[in-house]
């Protein structure tokens, strides 16, 4: 009978334990925990209780989107289903649920394929492929939905061959059902039969003409973008045209826009270009301004558009010779979403929120005595606004790098290749990226040497990646060796921070946990040296077993914090959370879990030296994301970290090399480029001492 109490007791204890993992939003251990509830009841006996239970685990899980547990669990059910009662009844249940098992296993295998592609695509095309083999046996309703993504996959190859198959495919399965069902298919087969079969191309737009604004619109738009890769501006534009005659909603009207600002610029219509861009941009302020909802989606979406209309009329207003315009459609378009979320946690943060005129931006470099490069990567080239403290009036720059070509340099090929064969080639693209970013820009920036006490860069796209304290002017010397240089998202950003200067003393706090791969250097070393170095007041030391929780809460009551540790950007898809620092097993330090300390944070000054700490995973052209977003965020004036994998010791003495100056006087940026000319006076190779960057108030 105690035996039975005690079983009793178990699952109630877990139940109790799904309670309290529920009320922390904890769903993967919610489940586990009922799970091991119903395998409780099981062996006390309570059979239909424990069903009831592994039932309850498995609706759970899918309600959650834990696919893959959800599965699993199922498995177990018709496992123990069987075991209980091998005879027929098990199989006719196993029969009916068949269907829905294997539509289970197809849509883990599709997300699974969504995630993996912008980093690793040949695993994501191994993803589809597996769940178009498993789902032969399903419906023609769970079908063609796998057949349009393999349309999409082969279409973003550029194997278009076997993109118009797939989607011929899908087409054929949904033709006996409703209009709107059959128009996906519709939609995608009037970009890829235009390549090689304009007619049928026409005919799948008459179609979709038929059946109603929407598809045709959307159809109409897409086949414009497709014609818009290849270069038929005309043909782009009507398209365009009759998105623009059809479009039933403002959001169609605004995409129909930008194809028509890429055409008419292609068909040397500046003026047209122009009206186009500028229209579109009206309409997403108005959108904007008329939006009350939380739903953060939407926003995110509006804010990529806004990002591309904004550069293509900066690029156009350039071309025109009208730069104080050039400057506010770069300036205004970049870092909307962190702008918005920095004005809303406060902490000296109000001025983000809205554009600062070229005025306001120039009155705050005259001040420091500093210049603001922005970059924007597009098809045709790389503009550069370059405003300063010497000149009254920004001027701008056509850079050969385009956006394929950046892409080329910078992204890695594949997700699973080992980072430290990606962070060597970054260093070697270091040359090809000077070649064609630097030399319409060297003269400008030489001019300003002497005086400029800091180079803000505000970057864009795969440029955040770029080590800029590394790029090379004609003679080999290196941009850091000229000038000290900082990053920003943009000039809001910028003046948000600056509202964070602080005169208080220099409280730091110190933590190290870790040992390098040889086994030889262990990162606490590092904190102890920083700990010990001449602070106004005694460091505080954490010791290597703080807890996550425990060193944010820490971070409150210092003005500096340092942290030596490995750090990595993980294959997560919430870009926060793949941002990740190692603490003392298991504990990890999340961008995310920084991000909720909300303008906590009042530091003048967080040091991450760790691996990729400056990395993150991109979710927009011009937002900052992982440990950036989360400290500028949580209330932090500057963040120092790496771009890059980096070797412990040259890490450690970069470090040392920084404070050094910083105390004695000097102001962030020029500490840190008096710690590169350094390791570049001593002939430290570059992987040494480019990869650490000033993120935020360079002063």
């Amino acid at each position: 009978m105690a035996i039975l109490d005690a079983y009793t007791t178990g699952a109630e204890r877990y139940l109790q334990t799904y309670q309290a993992f529920c009320g922390a939003g904890a769903w993967l251990s919610a489940v586990n925990a009922k799970a091991n509830a119903a395998q409780w009841a099981r062996v006390n006996g309570r059979v239909d209780y424990a069903n009831e239970l592994l039932d309850e685990a498995i609706s759970l899980a899918a309600e959650h989107g834990l696919l893959v547990r959800s599965i699993e669990l199922r498995i177990h059910r018709f496992e123990l289903g069987m075991i209980g009662n091998p005879s027929g009844a098990s199989l006719d249940e196993l029969n009916r649920e068949f269907p829905r098992l294997i539509g289970s296993i197809v849509n883990v295998l599709m997300i699974g394929s969504r995630r993996a592609l912008p980093d690793d695509p040949e695993t994501a095309g191994e993803y589809l492929q597996k769940a178009a083999s498993f789902a032969k046996d399903l419906s023609d309703e769970s079908r063609w939905r796998i057949e349009l993504e393999l349309a999409e996959y082969y279409d973003g190859r550029a194997e278009y061959d076997a993109a118009r198959d797939h989607a011929e495919i899908a087409l054929r399965l949904v033709r006996n059902m409703g209009p709107t069902v059959r128009s996906e298919p519709l939609v995608k087969l009037v970009t890829l039969r235009d390549a090689e079969h304009r007619q049928q191309s026409d005919e799948a737009l008459a179609e979709l003409a038929t059946i109603g604004q929407v598809p045709f619109t959307i159809a109409a738009i897409a086949r414009a973008q497709s014609r818009l890769g290849r270069g038929l501006f005309a043909d782009a534009l009507a398209d365009t045209e009759r998105a623009l005659a059809s479009a039933p909603t403002t959001a169609l009207r605004r995409s129909a826009l930008a194809n028509a600002t890429l055409a008419k610029y292609g068909l040397r219509d500046f003026e047209g270009s122009t009206a186009a861009a500028i229209e579109a941009i009206e309409l997403l302020e108005r959108e904007e301004q008329a939006d009350t909802s939380s739903d953060e989606g939407p926003r995110r979406e509006r804010y990529k558009q806004t990002e591309k209309l904004h550069l293509a009329a900066a690029w156009l207003a350039a071309e025109g010779g009208r730069p104080r315009e050039a400057f506010a459609f770069a300036e205004n378009g970049r870092a909307r979403s962190l702008r918005r979320e920095l004005a809303l946690a406060g902490s000296g943060a109000a001025d983000a929120s809205t554009a600062l005129t070229f005025d306001q931006v120039h009155a705050m470099l005259v001040e420091d005595a500093a210049a603001l490069l922005t970059l924007g990567a597009t098809r045709w080239g790389t503009l550069a606004v370059l405003a300063d403290h010497l000149h009254a009036e920004p001027r701008v720059f056509f850079c050969k790098l385009s956006h394929g070509e950046l892409e080329a340099l910078l992204v890695p090929k594949n997700a699973r290749a080992d980072p430290k064969v990606w962070s060597l080639q970054l260093f070697e693209s270091i040359s090809s990226l000077s070649a064609q970013l630097m030399p319409e820009l060297e003269a400008a920036l030489r001019d300003l040497a002497p005086a400029c006490r800091t180079l803000y860069v505000a970057p864009d796209s795969y440029l955040y990646r770029v080590p800029f304290a590394a790029l090379q002017f004609a003679d080999g010397s290196h941009l850091i060796e000229h000038l000290p240089v900082a990053v920003v998202p943009s000039a809001a950003v910028l003046a948000a921070v600056r509202s964070r200067r602080s005169a208080s003393p220099r409280v730091c706090l110190a933590y190290g946990t870790g040992v390098d791969n040889s086994g030889t250097i262990y990162f606490r070393s590092q904190a102890e040296a920083v700990a010990r170095l001449s602070w106004e007041t005694p460091c505080t030391l954490l010791p290597e077993r703080t807890s996550a929780r425990e060193l944010l809460a820490a971070m409150r009551d210092h003005s500096v914090v340092h942290l030596a540790c490995h750090g990595s950007v993980g294959g997560i898809a919430d870009p926060l959370a793949a941002s990740q620092l190692q603490l003392f097993p298991p504990e990890r330090l999340t961008a995310r879990d920084v991000l909720e300390m909300r303008g906590a944070v009042h530091a003048d000054l967080v040091f991450l030296n760790a691996c990729q700490s400056g990395q993150f995973r991109m979710s927009a052209s011009t937002e900052a994301d992982g440990f950036w977003r989360a400290f500028l965020h949580a209330g932090v004036a500057t963040l120092i970290a790496t771009l890059t994998l980096v070797d412990p010791n040259a890490a450690g003495s970069l470090a040392l090399g920084f404070y050094d100056a910083w105390l004695g006087g000097t102001g962030k940026a020029e500490a840190l480029q008096a710690a590169q000319r350094a390791a570049i006076g001593r002939g430290d190779p570059i992987e040494h001492w480019a990869s650490h960057i000033i993120v935020g108030d360079a002063a």
